[in-house]
């Protein structure tokens, strides 16, 4: 694509016979936009990492939680969004999924029984995506054992 005003620039730059001062011009404009782009591109390498090490921290902060849930543990819960909350809203990031976490666990804690079951829920669906993202470990593939012609689970026999 022609650069339009880059063009009469260069034909001003030869009715007045300055070529190789337009030359140089043209040079170092192209080395600032080169390196303009090249920070542009370690900028949003540098906020994909980021944006990674969140996903991977916040699925990290599901499995535990999970656990407190299981334990009954929903103080501990909120915690964990109240601290996430912390440390990422002054950063401007979407804080969406913690924020839902921490009033669930807040009405879990005051024996509200469909917050548990939501809470439940979101738990476990973010748990599974921590899983497809490869963050959190899928559990080993059990496989059975045919004897005689009955297939028996190794775990419950």
């Amino acid at each position: 694509m022609v650069d339009v005003a880059r063009a009469l620039a260069g034909l001003g730059a030869a009715f007045k016979n300055e070529i190789p001062e337009f030359r140089q011009r043209m040079q170092q404009e192209d080395i600032y936009n080169m390196k303009m782009a090249d920070m542009e591109t370690a900028r949003q390498e540098a906020q994909a990492k980021r944006e990674e090490e969140r996903k991977k921290t916040f699925f990290q902060d599901v499995a535990v939680a999970k656990q407190y849930f299981d334990a009954g543990d929903f103080g501990s819960i909120a915690d964990i969004a109240r601290d996430r909350l912390e440390i990422l809203t002054p950063m401007g990031v979407n804080t969406r999924d913690s924020q839902q976490m921490l009033q669930l666990a807040d009405a879990a804690r005051a024996g509200d029984t469909s917050a548990i079951q939501q809470l439940k829920n979101q738990l476990d669906m973010s748990y599974s995506v921590g899983q497809l993202y490869g963050v959190i470990p899928k559990p080993a593939e059990r496989k059975g054992v045919v004897v005689g012609n009955n297939l028996i689970d190794p775990v419950t026999g």
